[in-house]
């Protein structure tokens, strides 16, 4: 059966890019959307499977709308405010939401842009077993107090604290991004983990090249490892800062060679 050699390229926001090339026959070809033109991938949803291809869309997304300044906010709860399912645990999380939204439009801020991910564990009869907690990434122009006092219940002068909240600025490390902020993000295995996002997020755009990589060019890319400088001639304007996950090559005996690179924007 005749293989062919993708180029998949997924724009992510101004200064990150990530290359994945791979084999696929002309049924997957056919199946697979072509385009050199650029398309958006799909936002992050519930429907999203807690897995390896999950957790690299939460990166991309976060690459693609986040900077420095904006805002990571870890949400806990307290003994009296513990919530008794879930379905409790999201409508405390969204109240939290809409609050924030609410003041940004008071002060003429653009729309709250977000990244939740709830982690929580529940038995098989739906209740929790393990306190929950919340971490949101969103956009900057909110004061920390200020964001810090909208987890509560009630609009009133003394709202009561749901547990704590803490606002920290994001830190965009030019090697890494924020990879080492997402992976602490999803690192607990052992629990269930639900991914959202607002509707207003800037959308990864992809394109794709059948035509750029041979089955011979890409085995022979593969096996030379690690070459920057020949990485930034393929990818002018681009490069690997992060040398352990900028470069991955993989062999499977039934497709053959894979290649995933992680790159950014050259300063």
């Amino acid at each position: 059966m005749k293989t062919f050699i993708r180029e998949k390229k997924i724009f992510c926001g101004k200064n990150y890019l990530e290359v994945d090339i791979f084999s696929l026959t002309e049924t997957e070809r056919k199946k697979k959307k072509k385009s050199r033109k650029r398309t958006k991938e799909s936002l992050l949803t519930q429907r999203n499977k807690n897995d390896k291809n999950t957790r690299r869309k939460f990166i991309q997304l976060t690459e693609a709308n986040f900077n420095n300044d904006d805002l990571h906010v870890s949400l806990t709860y307290n003994e009296e405010c513990y919530p008794q399912n879930y379905e409790e645990a999201c409508k405390n999380v969204d109240n939290f939401l809409r609050k924030i939204d609410r003041e940004r439009k008071k002060r003429g801020l653009e729309r709250l842009k977000y990244i939740l991910v709830t982690d929580y564990a529940e038995d098989e009869e739906g209740n929790l077993i393990r306190r929950p907690h919340h971490h949101v990434l969103i956009n900057k122009g909110l004061d920390r107090d200020l964001i810090e006092k909208k987890w509560s219940i009630g609009n009133g002068k003394n709202p009561k604290r749901l547990g704590w909240a803490n606002a920290y600025r994001l830190q965009h490390d030019f090697n890494t991004g924020f990879h080492r902020l997402c992976e602490y993000i999803v690192r607990h295995r052992n629990k269930q983990r639900k991914y959202s996002c607002s509707t207003n997020l800037i959308r990864p755009e992809s394109t794709t090249n059948d035509n750029k990589f041979s089955y011979r060019k890409l085995a022979n890319f593969a096996r030379g490892g690690l070459d920057i400088e020949k990485i930034e001639k393929m990818y002018k304007g681009w490069t690997i800062t992060d040398k352990d996950r900028g470069f991955e090559a993989v062999y499977n005996d039934y497709t053959g060679w894979a290649v995933y690179l992680k790159l950014r924007r050259k300063q």
